[in-house]
């Protein structure tokens, strides 16, 4: 799902409509195989959509959605749109101000201060809101599910890891 022009049709028809009225450019670099770009939308400023297949939907789009409405309160950005017809699924958000870490028209020193500035931002919201358990061992015990259920894509591993079985990497 790697090209929204081939992802479109696969969208309801308003959002459709919406996408062609808008310019979109990629977003290079993520590691769950969706499809993200940065659209500059026609009337209601910049966004960004996520598009995925049900099998990555299924591996983390439902706790990723659940992270993004809780951000969204603290960060400013709203949810806009939400898909998922069992085949296909998609979110479109606001963009926050400020340009994207992996743009490269970007000096390195502007990116490090921009990172940072989210991360205070983000670990000055009051951890006991968080509905989430993000300690070492709940990812662990997340990562052996995905692993029981087929759902570790090792075609998306960094190359220090290729040809590496899941349960490899999860055993170092």
């Amino acid at each position: 799902m790697r090209d929204v022009r081939r992802s479109l049709p696969l969208l309801p028809a308003e959002w459709q409509s919406e996408l062609r009225a808008s310019r979109a450019s990629p977003v290079h670099g993520g590691m769950s195989g969706a499809t993200l770009v940065r659209l500059q939308l026609p009337d209601s400023g910049d966004a960004y959509l996520k598009i995925a297949s049900a099998r990555i939907w299924r591996s983390c789009g439902p706790r990723s959605n659940a992270r993004r409405g809780w951000l969204a309160v603290a960060s400013g950005a709203r949810l806009l749109r939400v898909f998922d017809d069992g085949a296909t699924a998609a979110v479109m958000m606001t963009a926050l101000a400020g340009a994207h870490p992996g743009d490269a028209r970007q000096p390195v020193g502007d990116i490090v201060r921009a990172v940072a500035r989210g991360l205070a931002g983000l670990h000055a919201l009051p951890a006991h809101d968080c509905p989430f358990d993000e300690t070492v061992a709940s990812r662990l015990a997340q990562a052996r599910e995905m692993m029981k259920r087929g759902l570790v894509a090792p075609e998306h591993f960094a190359d220090r890891n290729r040809g590496l079985a899941p349960e490899d990497i999860y055993d170092r």
